[in-house]
């Protein structure tokens, strides 16, 4: 595990949960957290920019992070501002912080999302390219999937979501907002094309359990409600915590992204586990079957990539790029992670409809130099730890 501090958790604490911009004094203290959180081995800063409070940043705020974190070496992670209809202007933004920063870059699981933009992803991919031949260290992950995840109150505008979920929970039920949280729902249903494409992930109330794998269109007609009328209740009867998955991607696009030179791995995943407490809803199956559906279905299946340059982005280049020490390689002397699998069976069996299923064709997974998975089942060992910028 790495550690990136969340720029909004340093923007929450230095100004608050509302939109309002950053003072020059803000922005000295915030740069102050950040330097703190350096110091003590953070790798980097992560930017939510498409999430509140993020995304009520202004682009010099972040540059002015960025520096303190390019001095001491570090990484901006980002998810951008917008990976849809503005997603041109959000790879600009990220590149214009990078030159001004000298911040070594990672976007995170880069995608042009929607029907209508998937047109653009070339020209996503050649602003990449030319940046980094400009000398900018940039580079990006992506999971092997057509979907993504989030929370449901994406759909719902950013200033609906100022200050506390309470607040914005009362803007829900406010009769004032109706006519403006419509309008901009209709808005993204069209950009979606129907709400069959969003399914409901996880709730917490055993009310809405049975609308958990069910699209917004089969869980409103369910519910006898209207698709507005359902998304907003179910958000508010759950406090906010409904979970998404979303298709909004095209799998030729997906190929690309996985055969380009700067892309690594990366789940865009949590902790989850097939039991107890973690184990709740229907999540994204890139939680369980990204490495390995990589290996299986993109290396060996489709063959867009070869094993050991696959290898390679899964280990010492992710290593390399966040300045881990003796990690990343099996050599002498350095950490022992190691993952033994059968390259002729290794897959994913996690399904949208069943995600809480390990994979096949792994033998053995060594952490730390201690056993954690042993012909395929794991054991009780829990040797991880936290990787620091000065290495472990």
């Amino acid at each position: 595990m790495q550690t990136l501090v969340g720029f909004g958790n340093i923007r929450g604490k230095v100004i608050g949960y509302n939109d309002q911009p950053a003072t020059d004094s803000d922005i000295a203290e915030m740069k102050k957290v950040m330097e703190d959180n350096l110091l003590a081995g953070a790798v980097g800063l992560s930017t939510g920019l498409e999430y509140t409070p993020d995304s009520y940043a202004r682009t010099e705020e972040i540059i002015e992070l960025c520096r303190i974190v390019s001095s001491h070496n570090g990484v901006y992670a980002t998810h951008m501002r917008d990976e849809g209809d503005k997603v041109l202007e959000a790879i600009d933004e990220t590149l214009i912080i990078a030159r001004a920063s000298n911040a070594s870059v990672e976007i995170s699981h880069l995608k042009t999302a929607y029907q209508r933009n998937w047109h653009k992803n070339s020209e996503v991919l050649a602003k990449l390219e030319e940046a980094e031949k400009s000398g900018i260290r940039v580079n990006f992950d992506r999971y092997p999937y057509i979907a993504g995840s989030t929370s449901l109150d994406f759909y719902f505008p950013n200033q609906a979501k100022q200050g506390t979920t309470a607040e914005f929970i009362a803007r829900l039920k406010d009769p004032g907002f109706d006519k403006e949280f419509r309008s901009y729902l209709k808005m993204q249903e069209e950009r979606l094309g129907s709400w069959d494409k969003v399914v409901i992930a996880s709730v917490y109330t055993a009310k809405n359990k049975p609308f958990e794998g069910k699209n917004i269109l089969e869980a409103s007609s369910q519910s006898g409600k209207p698709p507005y009328e359902f998304m907003r209740d179910i958000i508010i009867e759950e406090e906010d915590r409904v979970e998404m998955v979303v298709f909004n991607m095209s799998e030729d696009n997906l190929k690309k992204i996985l055969s380009h030179p700067l892309w690594m791995p990366g789940s865009d995943g949590s902790a989850i586990a097939p039991s107890g407490v973690l184990s709740v809803g229907k999540p994204h199956p890139r939680f369980y079957g990204t490495f390995p559906r990589i290996l299986g279905k993109y290396v060996r299946e489709e063959k867009i990539l070869m094993l050991p340059e696959a290898i390679k982005k899964m280990t010492s280049t992710p290593a390399c790029k966040f300045g881990f020490q003796k990690r990343g390689q099996i050599a002498e002397n350095w950490w022992a992670d190691i993952v033994v699998f059968n390259p002729d069976t290794v897959i994913d069996k996690a399904t949208w409809t069943d995600p809480h299923q390990f994979p096949e064709g792994i033998d053995y997974v060594i952490v730390n130099g201690q056993i954690v998975v042993h012909e395929g089942e794991q054991t009780d060992l829990l040797p991880g730890t936290i990787l620091r910028s000065s290495g472990f």
